[in-house]
């Protein structure tokens, strides 16, 4: 793999091939990167993902006007509206290791339906691996706060046609 780095090596910036999730004998190999990019360096740049240059630049071409939304439309739209942690997050407004986070940023996810269950109901819905639905985990799905269409034209659709593209299956937020 072409980032690959020794444990705890930091030094550069590690790029994952998404391809090699495909193999049963690299994905391993991946798997390991990942997780060392994740738990090590924090940073991580993927390639041969499956998503088209037309689908990645007709959203970052609206991220623009995402983030230029004044602060009472961005506030609108804070995570703190969201019981699924999903929303905006102004600048500084986030702590890591008791330091404020010099940034502002949107989590998005996947579109799920709300399943997570109030705890003080006790109850457990059956299905497969009959799952405990009221584990707080399952906050995590659940719909994304999408801005006014008519403050930042065609995101919601860019962003939709890039997240039923990206290949992984996970219910994780692209952080924008």
């Amino acid at each position: 793999m072409d980032g690959e780095m020794q444990s705890g090596e930091s030094s550069s910036l590690p790029i994952l091939d998404l391809s090699y999730a495909d193999n049963s004998s690299k994905r391993p190999a991946l798997l390991e990167e990942l997780h060392n990019a994740l738990f090590n360096v924090g940073f991580l740049y993927i390639k041969d993902h499956g998503v088209s240059m037309e689908t990645i630049m007709n959203l970052v071409s609206r991220l623009p006007a995402l983030f230029n939304q004044g602060n009472s439309a961005k506030a609108r739209l804070s995570k703190l509206n969201s019981p699924h942690f999903l929303g905006y997050s102004g600048f500084a407004e986030e702590m890591t290791l008791g330091e404020k986070d010099l940034r502002e940023q949107f989590d998005l996810a996947t579109e799920l339906p709300v399943i997570w269950q109030d705890p003080t109901n006790h109850k457990k819905i059956g299905g497969p691996g009959d799952r405990d639905f009221t584990k707080l985990y399952w906050r995590l799905r659940g719909p994304n706060q999408w801005p006014c269409e008519d403050r930042v034209p065609g995101f919601r659709k860019a962003y939709l046609e890039l997240a039923f593209t990206y290949p992984l299956t996970c219910n994780r937020p692209l952080i924008l």
